[in-house]
């Protein structure tokens, strides 16, 4: 019985092992669309909307208002080393970056949960 204690141990240790996995170096794995996630939805962001990373370092964001309007801007982006693994500048602004299988998420604000999940 003891045995298979340890097995259902060793199971659910490697099952949540699997949960987070280590960031890519690759600047091209972060190429993509990105959706802006907020933690509150009473609290308003001023984080656009909508971000798509393109391959030579440009970048796009889009922002909506209530009222419809879309308001898009034209940034650059580049992949940092940090002191804890790669990060992503957009504009002037560092996410650090999180990764959950095929979920990757650029962290915008820890503290209010705030992210961009990638979408394509």
């Amino acid at each position: 019985m003891s045995s298979r204690i340890a097995l259902g141990i060793a199971v659910a240790m490697s099952a949540s092992a699997g949960c987070s996995q280590a960031v890519s170096h690759s600047r091209s794995d972060y190429v993509g669309e990105y959706i802006f996630t907020p933690g509150d939805a009473d609290i308003p962001s001023h984080s656009a909307n909508l971000v798509v990373l393109r391959p030579d370092g440009s970048a796009l964001e889009v922002r909506f208002n209530a009222s419809g309007k879309i308001s898009p801007k034209e940034t650059t982006w580049a992949l940092v080393e940090t002191k804890t693994g790669p990060g992503l500048v957009i504009g002037s602004f560092k996410h650090t970056i999180s990764r959950s299988g095929r979920v990757v998420h650029l962290d915008s604000n820890a503290d209010l949960h705030e992210y961009y999940e990638k979408v394509r």
